[in-house]
This record gives C-alpha cells, sequence and structure tokens, in this order.
C-alpha cells in the first residue's frame, strides 16, 4: 500500500510569503497541526495528493503536476484525477482527456507544476 501525502500551498495572510510544504494524511484528514502553521495566518492555495509514483529522474508526482512526455514527442502534460479513472495525463495540445497509464507517467520528466508555473501548460 502506498503512502498517502499531499503536497500543500500556502500564502502568509500579512507579507504574502508562499510556502509549499508536504504533509502525511492522519485519521482526521490532512496533518496541518503537526506543522506550526496557524491556518489564522496562512491561507491554503492549494492541496495536491501524491500519485505514489515517481518520475524517470525519481521525481515524486503530484496531482497538477505538469509532465514532458518522450512517448508523445515532448508533448507537456497535465497529472489530473477523474472518479473511476484515478490519475492521468490530460492533453494539453487538444485539451482532450487521455487517460495514459501510470507507466507513461514513470516513463516521462516533472518539468513544473499548474500552480506555480501555468506557462508551461500554454506551450512556453
Amino acid at each position: 500500500m502506498r503512502e498517502i501525502k499531499y503536497r500543500l500551498r500556502l500564502k502568509a495572510r500579512d507579507t504574502g510569503e508562499f510556502l509549499v510544504m508536504n504533509v502525511p494524511l492522519f485519521d482526521e484528514g490532512v496533518g496541518l497541526m503537526q506543522y506550526p502553521v496557524d491556518l489564522n495566518e496562512w491561507e491554503v492555495l492549494s492541496i495536491d495528493e501524491w500519485t505514489g509514483l515517481k518520475d524517470r529522474n525519481g521525481k515524486e508526482i503530484y496531482e497538477k503536476d505538469v509532465m514532458e512526455s518522450e512517448t508523445y514527442g515532448g508533448e507537456r502534460m497535465e497529472v489530473r484525477w477523474r472518479e473511476h479513472w484515478g490519475y492521468y495525463l490530460h492533453s494539453m495540445n487538444d485539451n482532450e482527456d487521455d487517460h495514459l497509464n501510470t507507466e507513461e507517467m514513470t516513463m516521462s520528466v516533472v518539468v513544473g507544476n499548474a500552480f506555480e508555473h501555468p506557462h508551461l501548460l500554454k506551450g512556453e
């Protein structure tokens, strides 16, 4: 069974500082309480689940990551989740949901994520 963890993107309410952290899942939900983060001081911008996979360079693959696929000529695809499908790569070129298997993810490379690098989704 894979470890369940999340990547959180937070923004300080007073300074606008950004913080990214990985947290494990506890029975009561995302384990924010083990970290010195007061949600009155931080705004949660994004919570992305780890797929349980790593790319060909050993980097963990999270929901909303942007990957480059050698199989598809270097095309950039976004990691998404869909009920009854699980994780899949979404084609940014033709805006179709391509249900590519997890082996394709592990042969590709994470080049950024949709939140911090939106330009990657526009083919730049």
